[in-house]
């Protein structure tokens, strides 16, 4: 049962940093989430893989934002296509405090482009983590996005992403 839980945090991180505490993607990046299930992660303003140990500490793992460095905003989010329909899609967000993040939102559609469902969770100024789990459970999810709000929009991290 573990390996089937297997995740983009664990040891297996599709992305190799090559020793550096994050790599930037101009291209849309694809990864295998577990045997022909691929997934494209598509930025709608700069992809990071980010070391999140060597960025603060309370989580493990390598996380993913789609934020122009050093500031900015971004409230297209990130989105994220999958090889063939999948049921299950989830994921943990959050970041370290000193700003209001909520809602962090996660909205999956169907293969012809339909909305399925929506789950959001608050992410205020005080909060750290653990990161929050959002998770999102249908029949024929071939896209999601990964959105969260504030001040500065999409300035949190997602992590331990999965789908089945």
């Amino acid at each position: 049962m573990l390996a089937a839980l297997l995740t983009l945090a664990l040891a297996a991180d599709p992305v190799d940093l090559k020793g550096a505490p994050f790599r930037d993607y101009k291209e849309p990046l694809v990864v295998t989430i577990r045997g022909d299930l691929k997934m494209t992660m598509r930025a709608s303003v700069s992809l990071r893989a980010q070391d999140l140990p060597s960025y603060a500490s309370g989580v493990e793992g390598i996380g993913f934002i789609d934020w122009r460095w050093p500031s900015s905003a971004n409230t297209d989010g990130l989105t994220m296509t999958f090889s063939r329909p999948v049921s299950v899609v989830s994921m943990e967000a959050g970041d370290w405090g000193s700003d209001d993040d909520g809602p962090l939102e996660l909205t999956a559609w169907n293969c012809d482009h339909q909305l399925i469902a929506t789950v959001t969770r608050p992410w205020d100024i005080s909060r750290n983590p653990p990161f929050e789990k959002l998770k999102i459970v249908s029949k024929g999810i071939c896209s999601v996005r990964y959105r969260s709000g504030g001040q500065f929009a999409g300035s949190t991290f997602i992590t331990k992403i999965d789908a089945e």
